[in-house]
């Protein structure tokens, strides 16, 4: 049946409303053509997929966070049900919107963020020259991370969260003050997911994205992001990829090299690296007593090449002959084999990364657009999980991410590209 519109004001007066207005024009560059309206298979034809992911599209940028306040913002203007194309302007029972988000294949969501990112690269928005790779915390609906529960558990990693079972524990936050009197680290645990995403460091849009259990590392998840980027994308070689010490992982490094062909730029994890440590000018480590350590032979380490070196007064007896008394400092390691120290030899992508250069500054500074990015997102609610079901999770984090590629668009096209990343504000000041 023809849609028709359920109100007082004629269609011309309904046109010119604001909230109209801007909807009319994020839905004009939402590209459905490959998306099935309806059923045509066996049963009723059933609620239009096309009118859902609309809907979906307007909870994300008013920040609602349930379904029920979603139909009542629509209800409140029942303009945006015309827009959206729900048959007989009735908007439909609110399981349809729960079996949409979990029944729904997340691959035809991600499709529609890639025909938009396409057209985002035919207008020059989106450049793929220089990438941010991070994750973002997303809090499972649990009564486990309710801090009101004197019962909620955060030290039983094998445990099932009950509706959440695919939901994993992990640290929330970390705050670098160690405990005085029990020399233990402060970390803040959750159970959840992470969403993670690779973004336009240029821009701060999100190319490719991804919602995953939140004990999977980074690093593995990253690699997953950059082989569909470069599966969808096909970027150009030397593109850069930027990411933070989580992403400081030798197999890391060689992906982005030798598969990805990027430059990596990544600080250093203080954990991967000692600190403070002298050496002589012959590049041999000074030992805690001042004096020169000795090699004492090269060896391989899984994918790494160490040189060994050896406390002076045991590999050396002319050295030793002048320290009757052993050890100046009296480490208690000299009675036994004596200290011994292991630098890293190996020439790999990681360490071929010009740390110490201002380029490498330059560069590594532009990881703060992956932040604002993630800020934006959780004023879109995305880092309280609003659904139990992965899938459900998935598919509305990326109709989240979907929706901030459309307000850039729109942006564009009507001549405000500085208002891209204002998803609140750029359509006012069209």
């Amino acid at each position: 049946m023809q849609n028709q519109l359920p109100l007082f004001l004629s269609y011309d007066q309904v046109r010119v409303l604001p909230i109209f207005r801007k909807y009319e024009k994020i839905f004009d560059e939402l590209d459905l053509s490959h998306v099935s309206e309806f059923n045509f298979g066996i049963g009723a034809n059933g609620t239009s997929q096309h009118a859902l992911v609309r809907a979906f599209i307007i909870r994300s940028l008013e920040s609602l966070n349930t379904v029920s306040a979603l139909i009542r913002f629509l209800q409140a203007n029942p303009a945006l049900i015309y827009l959206c194309g729900f048959q007989n302007q009735r908007i439909p029972h609110d399981s349809q919107f729960y079996r949409f988000l979990k029944k729904t294949n997340h691959s035809m969501i991600e499709d529609l963020l890639y025909r938009t990112n396409k057209t985002l690269i035919e207008e020059k928005v989106l450049s793929l020259k220089m990438t941010a790779v991070d994750s973002k915390p997303i809090k499972a609906l649990t009564k486990h991370n309710n801090p009101k529960n004197p019962h909620r558990d955060l030290k039983n990693k094998n445990k099932k969260i009950k509706r959440n079972p695919k939901a994993t524990l992990g640290y929330y936050s970390y705050v670098p003050i160690t405990d005085p009197e029990t020399k233990k680290k402060h970390f803040t645990f959750f159970w959840g997911y992470r969403s993670h995403a690779v973004v336009d460091a240029l821009s701060g849009l999100v190319i490719v994205e991804g919602t995953f259990p939140n004990n999977i590392s980074d690093e593995n998840i990253a690699q997953k992001l950059y082989r569909k980027l470069k599966r969808l994308y096909k970027p150009r070689k030397g593109m850069i990829a930027i990411g933070d010490k989580a992403y400081d992982v030798r197999d890391f490094y060689t992906f982005i090299v030798n598969q990805i062909k990027a430059e990596p730029i990544i600080c250093l994890n203080p954990r991967n690296t000692q600190r403070d440590l002298k050496h002589s000018e012959k590049g041999h480590r000074i030992c805690q007593a001042g004096l020169e350590m000795i090699p004492n032979g090269v060896f391989k380490d899984g994918n790494r090449l160490r040189l060994k070196e050896r406390c002076p007064l045991k590999a050396s007896k002319q050295t030793a002959a002048l320290y009757p008394h052993g050890c100046p400092c009296g480490n208690p390691k000299f009675a036994g084999y004596g200290c011994t120290a292991y630098q890293d030899l190996t020439d790999d992508a990681r360490s071929r990364v010009q740390r110490d250069t201002p380029r490498f500054s330059k560069l590594y500074a532009k990881r703060f657009v992956v932040e604002q990015t993630f800020s934006r997102l959780q004023e879109l609610q995305i880092e309280e999980a609003r659904h139990y079901s992965l899938t459900a999770i998935r598919n509305a984090n990326t109709i989240d991410y979907l929706a901030l590629a459309l307000v850039a668009l729109v942006a564009v096209r009507i001549k405000k590209p500085e208002k891209i990343r204002c998803f609140r504000t750029f359509f006012n000041a069209a």
